[in-house]
């Protein structure tokens, strides 16, 4: 449990409903302004109650509701026989709020959707190292389904403090031993061709991008040119890197779509990315040979706008588009609350 926002979570519950309360008891009694202004009062205690519906429902139901997002994808010069069903979670984030019950209710979903694979796309865990333990409970899910993952930055802890980031590759090695003794296959900057359906294509597993640990150069030298090249990464960030542009397919995590979104808003806290805030969650288009370069005028590191630059070396040819898909992933960090974004699993069909 997070002491400080579920201090929050509760002072906030007990005050909306002690003024709701107040408001409601006050307009029966005379010469109090309630009474005097009952409609007031009432339509005050009636936000009030509202906000305690709210602040309530997103903080302990939504985050268990686990949904499917279903995203077809047709990759370049890849016909399998059948579309190939790739399982993506990503953010699972266990130790605080979330444990192994679950993960054995992730991992029994996952296993109705009868994916050919499964991706895990990274924060296994909150921060510390004792939560890997929770992890075990995936072992299920790979001894039914071949199993890749990658880490990301709260697997390496990272942290930025007086200006200078810090990482604790100890707390890594803690996470992919106990991911490796579920099943999982945790993947390092390298590449595996996978073969699905009479079909073939490259999945690179690269290291976390905000722990300084991405070597994409080092995983596409392991690919032979043949099939399509997707990349699983926590870190969106990762199509701000030139070589991105050699990935057909970019899965990643990370952003938890916001957690706390409003419909026509989206998210509301900042992104814990340097893109674009439209970049939160779900499925892009981006040419292959364009760049997301960062404005020099009126922005900060943490949080740049953009302009997309085309390749002068593009041609007709190899401007083809390279597909970003970010999903919000099963859990939360920070405080328990979702609201307008539960918990999901996607569900990837490639043809």
């Amino acid at each position: 449990m997070d002491l400080f926002f579920d201090s929050i979570i509760l002072l906030a519950l007990l005050g909306s409903a002690m003024l709701a309360q107040t408001f409601l008891r006050d307009r029966k009694q005379r010469g109090t302004w309630e009474a005097r202004h009952k409609k007031t009062a009432l339509t005050i205690a009636v936000f009030l109650l509202l906000g305690f519906a709210t602040i309530f429902w997103g903080s302990f139901i939504e985050p268990r509701i686990l949904t499917i997002k279903r995203v077809s994808l047709d990759l370049p010069n890849y016909t399998p026989k059948k579309p190939v069903r790739v399982a993506l979670i990503s953010d699972v984030h266990v130790g605080t709020y979330k444990k192994s019950g679950w993960l054995k209710r992730v991992s029994k979903r996952v296993t109705e959707l009868q994916p050919d694979l499964v991706l895990i796309a990274g924060d296994l865990i909150v921060n510390r190292p004792e939560h890997a333990q929770y992890l075990s409970a995936l072992s299920t899910l790979a001894a039914r389904f071949p199993t890749y993952a990658v880490l990301g930055d709260h697997d390496y802890q990272v942290d930025k403090q007086h200006g200078q980031w810090s990482i604790n590759t100890e707390t890594a090695k803690t996470v992919a031993k106990q991911l490796e003794q579920a099943g999982i296959r945790v993947m390092t900057n390298e590449a595996v061709s996978i073969k699905l359906n009479n079909a073939s294509f490259w999945l690179l597993g690269l290291d976390d991008w905000l722990a300084r640990k991405t070597n994409a150069q080092r995983a596409f030298a392991q690919t032979d040119g043949q099939g399509p090249l997707v990349v699983l990464v926590h870190n969106p960030d990762f199509i701000l890197d030139p070589d991105s542009r050699r990935a057909d397919f970019i899965v990643s995590g990370n952003t938890h779509g916001g957690q706390i979104r409003l419909p026509w808003i989206g998210p509301i806290p900042s992104l814990p990315s340097k893109l674009p805030r439209i970049y939160d969650e779900g499925l892009f288009e981006e040419p292959r040979y364009s760049s997301l370069v960062p404005k020099a005028f009126g922005t900060s590191e943490e949080s740049p706008a953009f302009y997309k630059v085309r390749d002068p070396s593009a041609t007709p040819q190899n401007d083809a588009v390279r597909q970003l898909f970010i999903t919000s992933g099963i859990s939360e960090s920070g405080p328990r609350a979702r609201l307008f974004n539960p918990p999901e699993i996607a569900l990837l069909e490639l043809y």
